[in-house]
């Protein structure tokens, strides 16, 4: 919630109600926003979990998985 009492707010107002309409006129011409994905870096824990679950899925599209 908007505090008057802070310095500034009313050039804080201005900037919040700028984006809001921004983001009114994007959405009424269809616009979406896009989720960006993350880089990790080669050799992290987060790289190494996305390289083995991309792997997982090669091997299944595949049919590499053994069933039974």
């Amino acid at each position: 919630m908007l505090n008057p009492n802070m310095n500034s707010w009313g050039i804080y107002d201005l900037y919040r109600q700028q984006a809001e309409k921004l983001r009114a006129e994007r959405e009424a011409r269809g616009e979406v926003a896009q989720s960006v994905q993350p880089t990790w870096a080669p050799g992290s824990m987060e790289w190494q979990a996305e390289q083995e679950k991309l792997k997982a899925e090669q091997e299944k599209l595949k049919g590499g998985g053994s069933c039974g």
